[in-house]
């Protein structure tokens, strides 16, 4: 995608776009901005990020022990722990929800100094844990097991208007209640997410997200909607599409 492009490589990148039979994206955004910056005019169409829903999903038989077994004061976030992040927001958060743990799980790399010192200065936190890189079996086992998953990404224009994050439908097939900023291509999936817009909104949406986590019908609408975002039916429209 264009954003990820520094201004010397996007003019390689609009070359590629010109020899291409079929462009495959995973958001409205992302399309948009292959069309418009990068001057795409061929065929398209969209396949938003989704779930390996049989990898994730608990069995129907298994929902009431994951239910009976899940904690009710861990916050998880998976993922690449860099700039993206809103770090000021996520050291508020840990500074006042001093009775919740927030569980970190990724490869952590910033190239803001102050992103940086912010990260450094989360250990001094009783209520934090930093579990680096996980196999995907160990963040499904947590996934389990935690309150709810949490997107607190900076607004940017691409992460607002074009990211559809992959971590999103994992949580949801965990049975996850998620609180995440505002992202466009998720809106249509707002019944299951919480949406906050800083550092007040996200604790209060925690919260309440917190009294939602063990109920069984909320877990199985989550399943349900999961599965609809399965891989597997991604990758049957592709080809489709190609024959």
């Amino acid at each position: 995608m264009i954003y990820f492009f520094k201004p010397p490589n996007i003019d390689k990148l609009k070359k590629v776009l010109q020899n291409i039979d079929l462009l495959v994206s995973c958001s409205e955004g992302v399309n948009s901005s292959y069309i418009n910056n990068g001057k795409y005019i061929g065929e398209s169409m969209i396949l938003t990020n989704g779930v390996d829903f049989h990898f994730y999903a608990p069995k129907t038989s298994d929902l009431k022990q994951v239910i009976q077994n899940r904690k009710n004061n861990i916050i998880f976030y998976q993922g690449g722990i860099n700039d993206r992040l809103n770090m000021k927001l996520l050291y508020d958060l840990i500074y006042k929800l001093s009775d919740m743990e927030f569980h970190f799980f990724g490869r952590s790399n910033f190239n803001d100094l102050e992103n940086k010192n912010i990260w450094k200065s989360f250990f001094k936190f009783k209520n934090f844990r930093y579990h680096k890189f996980k196999s995907v079996e160990k963040l499904r086992s947590f996934g389990y097991k935690a309150t709810m998953g949490i997107m607190p990404f900076a607004k940017t224009k691409y992460t607002v208007e074009s990211a559809f994050p992959l971590k999103s439908f994992e949580y949801l097939a965990c049975g996850l209640p998620v609180v995440s900023i505002e992202i466009n291509s998720l809106k249509k999936f707002k019944k299951f997410f919480f949406f906050a817009n800083d550092a007040n909104e996200f604790e209060k949406q925690i919260l309440i997200a917190r009294t939602k986590s063990k109920n069984y019908d909320s877990f199985v609408e989550k399943i349900k909607i999961a599965k609809k975002m399965d891989y597997n039916s991604s990758f049957s429209k592709l080809i489709s599409n190609l024959n």
